[in-house]
Formats: structure tokens, C-alpha cells, sequence
């Protein structure tokens, strides 16, 4: 699903986002505002939630 405005454009997020939110939250801002999320490493684990 993709949502755009005249200004805007968000769609979800895919695998070639990796490195970008990989960054992101290892940005020191980041862990500093927001808190560390302990993702230290771009390798994937399985998915731990469950759908409904």
C-alpha cells in the first residue's frame, strides 16, 4: 500500500531498506532520544510475532 500526497509519499518498508534503518537506529540521537533497540547486526532473525 502506498500513500501520497502532493508533498509526500510513504510506502512499507522492504529488504533494500535494511541499511538505512540499520543506521538510523544505531544513530547516536537515536539511542540517546529513543532508547537502543539492541539491533547491532543487519542479518535477520525470524519474525517472533504472531498474527492474530
Amino acid at each position: 500500500m502506498r500513500i501520497a500526497t502532493e508533498r509526500l509519499t510513504l510506502s512499507p518498508l522492504s529488504e533494500k531498506d535494511t541499511t538505512f534503518v540499520f543506521e538510523l537506529l544505531n544513530t547516536e540521537g537515536w539511542v540517546k532520544n529513543i532508547g537502543d533497540r539492541n539491533i547491532h547486526s543487519k542479518k535477520m532473525q525470524g519474525s517472533t510475532s504472531k498474527s492474530e
